[in-house]
C-alpha cells in the first residue's frame, strides 16, 4: 500500500513539476531576463531529480541504468538555482562569472563518482539491484574518495545555507519602509515567502527522518512535501502570472551605486568618488510610476540640454538639474536602460559625435577636436567607447562613411 501510494505521488509530482516547466519556458516577457532563466532552470531540475527519483524507486531505471547516481547532480543544483533566482527576482542583475562558485559540491560529487559512471550499464545495475531504496537515498558509498553517506550531509548542509541565505534576503526587503512597496509587490513577496515553505518542506521533514534513523518514512516525506511545494507553484503560476516578471518597481542596493576603478579613465576617476559614490546603509524602493517619470524626463533633458557635452558631467549634475535623488536616477540608469552611468552619458556622446561625422565635420577638425565637442576628456575613452558603441573604431567607421558619401 505505501509503495503505491509513493508511486502516485511521484506519478502526480512528475505531471504536475511538467506543466509547470512548459509554463516558465514558453510564457516569456523579457521583462526581467535573468530572473525568468533562473525559474526555468529551477524548475526544468526540480523535474529531472522527482522523474529519475520515480525511476529508482519503481526499478524502471535498469532501462536505463546510466542515470543511477545522477539524481544527486540535480539536488546539488536545485538550491543554489533558487537562491539566484530570488537574488535577481529582486535585485536584477547581469549573471557573473563568480556564480560559478555554487558548482564547487557538484565539481566534487562528479569527481568523486567519475569511476562509477564511467562503469558499464550492467556493472552499474548490479549494483543498483543489492541496495535498497534507503540505501540509495541514504549511502551513497560508491564513491572514489569520501566516505558513505557524506554527500548526503554535504546536500543538506547546503540545501539549509541556501535556504536562510534566502530568508535573511527576504526579510531585508519586506522591511522596507514605506507602503509602496508593500501595495505594489504584495502578491510578489507572498510567491516569495511560499516558495520558501515548500523549500522548507523539502528539506526539513525528510531531514529530520534522515537523522533521527526513520529512513523508512523519507521517501514518503519527500514526495509528499515535492507534490506541496509542486501544487503551490502552480497555484501561484495560474492566479497570478505576474510573479514570473520580478518585483514592480526597482529596490536599489548600496552597491549597485559603485562604479568599478577599470571602467573610467585617468580624467573620469577624478569625479568618479564625487558623483557616484553614495554611503547608504539601507536599501531603498523606487515605484513604478517614478521609473516611468524619470524616462520620460530624462529623455527629453539628454536631448535638449544635451548636458553629456559638458566635461565632468557627472550623476549629482543630473540630480540638480533634473530634481531627482541620486538613488533614484542610478537605479533608474541601471535597471532600465541596463548599464551603469558613464556608459549612458557616452552613449549619448557617441551617437552626438556620429552626427558630426555624418556632416563631414572630420575634414575639417581632428578626432581628437570632435571627441572634445562630444564631452569625452580623453582620446583613450573616446576610442573605447566608440568601439563598444558602434563596433568600429573612428577610423574604422569614417571609411564605411566614404561610400555613403560618394553614392550621395
Amino acid at each position: 500500500m505505501k509503495e503505491n501510494l509513493i508511486g502516485y505521488l511521484y506519478v502526480i509530482s512528475i505531471t504536475v513539476l511538467f506543466i509547470i516547466c512548459l509554463i516558465t519556458s514558453l510564457k516569456k516577457k523579457d521583462v526581467n531576463k535573468n530572473a525568468e532563466r533562473a525559474l526555468m532552470l529551477l524548475n526544468w531540475v526540480f523535474f529531472s531529480a522527482a522523474t529519475i527519483g520515480y525511476l529508482n524507486y519503481t526499478g524502471k531505471v535498469l532501462h536505463v541504468p546510466h542515470l543511477i547516481r545522477t539524481a544527486n547532480i540535480f539536488m546539488l543544483l536545485y538550491m543554489p538555482l533558487s537562491f539566484l533566482y530570488i537574488r535577481h527576482f529582486l535585485f536584477p542583475q547581469k549573471w557573473k562569472l563568480t556564480y560559478l562558485i555554487h558548482l564547487i559540491p557538484l565539481f566534487v560529487y562528479l569527481v568523486d563518482y567519475f569511476p562509477f559512471f564511467i562503469r558499464t550499464a550492467s556493472e552499474k545495475a548490479i549494483i543498483y539491484q543489492h541496495l535498497s531504496f534507503v540505501q540509495l537515498n541514504t549511502e551513497f558509498n560508491e564513491g572514489f574518495f569520501m566516505p558513505a553517506g557524506w554527500h548526503v550531509i554535504i546536500r543538506y548542509i547546503l540545501m539549509v545555507g541556501y535556504w536562510l541565505a534566502q530568508l535573511v534576503m527576504i526579510l531585508k526587503v519586506i522591511r522596507l519602509d514605506g507602503s509602496q512597496f508593500q501595495k505594489d509587490n504584495r502578491t510578489r513577496m507572498n510567491w516569495l515567502i511560499w516558495i520558501l515553505v515548500s523549500e522548507a518542506l523539502i528539506i526539513f521533514p525528510p531531514l529530520s527522518t534522515f537523522f533521527i534513523g526513520m529512513h523508512s518514512l523519507t521517501a514518503v516525506l519527500i514526495q509528499i512535501s515535492g507534490l506541496m511545494a509542486a501544487c503551490i507553484q502552480v497555484y501561484f503560476l495560474f492566479s497570478h502570472p505576474e510573479i514570473l516578471y520580478g518585483i514592480k518597481g526597482v529596490i536599489i542596493e548600496p552597491v549597485n551605486l559603485h562604479i568599478k576603478p577599470e571602467e573610467l579613465d585617468d580624467a573620469d576617476q577624478s569625479t568618479a568618488s564625487l558623483n557616484i559614490l553614495i554611503p547608504k546603509s539601507t536599501i531603498q524602493y523606487i515605484p513604478e510610476q517614478t521609473l516611468d517619470s524619470i524616462e520620460n524626463i530624462l529623455g527629453q533633458y539628454m536631448e535638449e540640454k544635451k548636458p553629456f557635452l559638458k566635461k565632468g558631467f557627472g550623476l549629482s549634475d543630473m540630480a540638480n538639474d533634473t530634481q531627482f535623488t541620486l538613488h533614484q536616477l542610478s537605479g533608474y540608469i541601471n535597471i532600465r536602460c541596463g548599464m551603469n552611468f558613464y556608459n549612458y552619458v557616452n552613449q549619448f556622446r557617441i551617437d552626438h559625435c556620429k552626427k558630426l561625422l555624418l556632416a563631414n565635420a572630420h575634414q575639417n577638425k581632428t578626432l581628437e577636436a570632435i571627441a572634445n565637442e562630444s564631452g569625452f576628456q580623453s582620446r583613450a575613452t573616446f576610442i573605447r567607447s566608440f568601439k563598444k558603441f558602434t563596433g568600429h573604431t573612428p577610423s574604422e567607421y569614417i571609411k564605411e562613411l566614404k561610400p555613403i558619401e560618394n553614392v550621395a
